[in-house]
């Protein structure tokens, strides 16, 4: 029989989490709940069990959407007990599911949600299985990265179509249009040593980075924002980061957002200065054994000091003293997984595959929906697209 409670001890859970997120696990810790609500957001943290023995977790965030509708979303969620997952028990892993479904329909109808949005572990398909409905192909070098994969903390491919697109709709999901989380990440193995790691890399890459570090730069880390210091230096951040999204064409979160996920205790604020101008920075999140790159800066006309590529080796030697045993650089252009929102990522692919050229990417399942209310999502589908095409006019 299975229980669904609401947990409330938070070092279980971020146990729990660290243990078993195919991810590492960011996304779904307390403390990122923790976060969402500082921003006024509602959640829920469901724990699903037989007996007493814990089987899944899920954080729950009730998102707000365009035109006065909100969701309820499960990033990278929920997390299933890795020994479930990799023991091919496609039965069970389904129960789960559709046991949580059942519970979040039940908090959907009281919150007057529309939709309910999954973002599911990677694709545990066999590289000798069939292509299935939605066109996944084999890929024969995939048997080759199990290894890494298992070691790293990843899910190792197994022969059961455990979350296969037939079973899923089964239970009434459905494809996303769309993306939230990357489809497809880069996750490097860091347990190497400096001289390995730098070795692997791609010599261009290898170059840039000794090339930053004859330049002089001075890099800070910062993890708060208590002293004048850290608060100048987080202005000088978030102005940066609005001139490099308007210069690369994509959207930030308002400063509130990224002071709160600072002040949260999960990340790490990277600034790279070139004598006292800021030229570069990065945000990176620390959970369990993985550091995620989440969010980066860098100046249009210092482009020469290669700021990026110093701040990524940064935060990976940090992550390595801080015995981390991956960092995940977060979302690349996938051939296999094209969708829209990867269209202008060739060059932030070609960048980051150069730190791991022989890395075999992560491929996740990508967002899966539940529509509560069919017709209100199908209207709300249709207006976005109508003002996507009014935009592109103008």
């Amino acid at each position: 029989m299975y229980i669904i409670c609401f947990e409330n001890e938070k070092n279980q859970w971020n146990r729990f989490v660290a243990e078993n997120a195919i991810d590492g696990g960011l996304l779904q810790s307390w403390q990122w709940g923790e976060l969402a609500e500082k921003e006024k957001k509602k959640i829920w943290r469901l724990v699903l069990k037989e007996e007493d023995k814990i089987l899944a977790i899920a954080l729950v965030i009730k998102e707000n959407l365009s035109f006065k509708k909100s969701c309820l979303y499960l990033p990278r969620g929920p997390v299933i007990e890795k020994s479930i997952l990799t023991s091919g028990d496609s039965q069970k892993t389904l129960e789960i599911i559709k046991n949580f479904l059942e519970e979040l329909k039940k908090i959907g109808a009281r919150e007057k949600v529309i939709v309910i949005r999954f973002d599911l572990p990677p694709h545990p398909e066999s590289p000798t299985s069939q292509d299935d409905d939605n066109g996944y192909e084999k890929n024969k070098i995939l048997k080759k990265s199990l290894p890494f994969i298992a070691g790293c903390g990843g899910l190792p491919f197994i022969q059961n179509k455990v979350f296969s697109n037939f079973n899923l709709t089964q239970l009434g999901l459905r494809r996303s249009y769309k993306d939230i989380q990357p489809r497809t990440t880069l996750v490097l193995d860091i347990t190497k040593t400096r001289t390995e790691l730098l070795a692997q890399m791609k010599s261009k890459t290898r170059y840039n980075i000794r090339l930053a570090e004859k330049k002089n730069l001075t890099v800070k880390i910062f993890s708060s924002m208590e002293s004048e210091e850290e608060k100048k230096n987080f202005t000088y951040f978030y102005q940066l980061l609005k001139q490099t999204a308007k210069r690369d064409g994509f959207r930030i979160h308002s400063r509130e957002h990224y002071q709160c996920l600072l002040e949260s205790g999960l990340v790490k604020l990277f600034l790279v200065f070139c004598q006292d101008q800021l030229v570069g920075g990065t945000v990176v999140g620390f959970f369990g054994k993985t550091a995620v790159y989440l969010h980066g800066a860098s100046a249009s006309q210092e482009r020469r000091l290669m700021a990026p590529h110093l701040l990524h080796w940064q935060a990976i030697k940090f992550a390595k003293e801080n015995n981390f045993l991956n960092y995940d650089f977060g979302g690349i252009r996938s051939e296999k997984f094209l969708s829209p929102n990867q269209e202008n990522w060739t060059g932030l692919t070609r960048f980051k595959t150069g730190f791991a050229p022989n890395t075999v990417p992560t491929e996740f399942m990508g967002l899966w929906e539940y529509p509560l209310k069919p017709v209100s999502y199908f209207g709300y589908k249709m207006l976005g697209k109508l003002v996507r095409v009014i935009r592109k006019i103008k």
